[in-house]
């Protein structure tokens, strides 16, 4: 996996073979930044803990419904999600059941609105943000 970014990459590269050095070297460059942030994020969630997210992608996201920003969830609100998620309690936005667990998660700064983080990823996908304080009768 992590040297399949850099395999294409070098496809690109010698197909576009009348590319300058300066791209080239920048898109070497960025797979290899590629390459390190896959690897950081597998050696951070090998032990199946909760994700570690770096500052400055906390301050970079934004809710994409408020556009407010957004703090990371603690341990015991994503426990308490995923209980009424194992027990088919809890709606998306789009008002469909959430079956998935989540293995972390983001919540809006007036805390009405949790996005979800799955396989690593944190979905910015409005339909997919889990309103907090609802449930399915």
């Amino acid at each position: 996996m992590l040297s399949l970014a850099r395999f294409r990459l070098g496809l690109l590269v010698k197909v576009g073979t009348t590319q300058s050095a300066r791209h080239r070297d920048f898109a070497l460059d960025w797979a290899f930044e590629f390459e390190t942030s896959i690897r950081d994020r597998d050696r951070l969630m090998s032990d199946n803990s909760h994700p570690v997210f770096s500052a400055s992608l906390v301050q970079m996201i934004r809710c994409p419904v408020t556009k407010s920003d957004l703090t990371v969830a603690s341990e015991q609100t994503v426990s308490d999600l995923n209980v009424r998620i194992g027990n088919r309690k809890l709606l998306n936005q789009n008002g469909q059941v959430i079956e998935e667990p989540i293995e972390s998660g983001f919540i809006n700064q007036d805390g009405s609105l949790l996005l979800p983080v799955r396989g690593g990823i944190v979905i910015l996908v409005v339909d997919q943000a889990i309103p907090i304080g609802q449930s399915v009768a």
